[in-house]
């Protein structure tokens, strides 16, 4: 897990983390948390395509994916700004406070 430090400012606003989800295989998942006031600055997305460079070059992973919410249209956007490409839909997939919810499911693959 890293954290996101705004330069000027020098606060945290956020985190990206990389779980290397099997390891003969070479599989990895990425997720990544911004404060609300930093939203829509791009920071999800530079310190993503960041994450996937180390996990595919220092890694040396062959994939990594990430699973969103299908009402979180701006995260939506983060996962294919940085080149991922939507696998589809897990139905069911997390258990929330007011139900199951389903999940969309992402991933990029080190040679894409």
């Amino acid at each position: 897990m890293f954290v996101i430090i705004h330069k000027r400012d020098d606060k945290l606003i956020g985190a990206v983390d990389l779980t290397i989800k099997d390891i003969h295989n070479g599989a990895g998942s990425i997720g990544y948390i911004i404060h609300p006031d930093w939203w829509g600055n791009g920071f999800a997305t530079e310190a993503s395509k960041l994450l996937i460079h180390y996990g595919f070059r220092e890694l040396k992973l062959h994939r990594i994916f990430a699973t969103c919410s299908p009402e979180n249209l701006a995260s939506i956007k983060v996962l294919e700004r940085i080149g991922m490409s939507r696998e589809g839909r897990m139905r069911g997939h997390l258990k929330m406070k007011e139900g199951w919810r389903d999940s969309l499911l992402y991933s990029i693959l080190e040679d894409d």
